[in-house]
């Protein structure tokens, strides 16, 4: 066997074909000039994270209940006492009370809303279920029911308050042991009846349509311009001063009063009990 020794050969440094003198070892270095790469950005500052609605789980007291939002209850809210909610809050449930129930202000609830007092619901109110109090419900501003409005006492339904340009819906009926007053801009889909009197009052601009029967026990009085759908019925007096378009039926028993230059319009059957006169 034959040996091969290792490689001793050095490698020689190519010589460089630069001229460039050599530095003067006395001469001073050229100032430092840091190299910035065009390629590479400063890191943009990041979003804020959105600020993230807290939450509550479903409330059950037997003490007043007071929340103003943002606020998400996850379920309902119960209580002996008043419950009154404000400010950007969504109730996963419904809202019931042994006492009254304020809610205002950007408030809305997936469930009903019922109490044994009242109800008071204003400025930015949807409710996905129906309203019903032992005693008042009052209606003001820009308010949204799904289903019915009911009360022992009276209903009152004002599309004039703040928020108003878009009234007060709702889209059941209204049923109230006492009176019945409407103003603003109001929209109701169902019937209303009541065993008190029926006020309607239609501001200039504004726009009242009552899209089922209207029944009032104890008369009723109409200002401004008035559509209503379906029956109107009057157990009472009726008193007009504007326009009343009825696209049913119209029956008062008692006798119909109009102010000069009032109109009344029919399309169905008109029965007047009592008289009818201009004042």
């Amino acid at each position: 066997m034959t040996l091969i020794p290792p490689d001793t050969k050095v490698a020689r440094p190519i010589a460089s074909t630069s001229t460039a003198p050599a530095p003067d070892a006395h001469e001073a270095p050229p100032p430092y000039t840091p190299t910035i790469d065009s390629s590479i950005s400063a890191p943009s500052p990041s979003e804020p994270p959105k600020a993230r609605i807290p939450e509550s789980n479903p409330i059950k007291a037997n003490t007043a209940v007071v929340l103003t939002g943002p606020l998400s209850v996850l379920g309902l809210i119960s209580s002996s006492s008043c419950i009154t909610l404000s400010t950007h809050m969504r109730v996963a449930g419904k809202i019931s009370s042994s006492s009254s129930i304020a809610l205002s202000d950007n408030v809305t609830v997936e469930g009903k809303v019922s109490s044994s007092s009242k109800v008071t619901l204003e400025n930015g109110v949807t409710v996905q279920g129906k309203v019903d109090a032992s005693g008042s419900v009052v209606l003001r501003g820009r308010v949204w029911v799904a289903g019915k409005v009911g009360a022992s006492g009276s209903v009152v339904l004002d599309g004039e308050g703040e928020g108003g340009e878009e009234g007060v819906w709702i889209g059941g009926k209204v049923d109230a042991s006492g009176g019945v007053e409407i103003r603003g801009r109001v929209e109701i889909v169902g019937d209303v009846a009541c065993n008190g009197k029926v006020k309607i009052f239609c501001p200039e601009k504004s726009a009242v349509r009552l899209g089922g029967r209207v029944g009032g026990k104890a008369g009723c009085v109409v200002e401004g311009d008035l559509v209503v759908e379906r029956d109107f019925n009057v157990k009472g007096n009726l008193a007009l001063d504007g326009s009343l378009y009825v696209k049913g039926d119209l029956e008062v028993n008692g006798s119909v009063s109009m102010k000069k230059g009032s109109r009344l319009i029919v399309d169905g059957k008109r029965t007047i009990h009592g008289s009818l006169k201009e004042i």
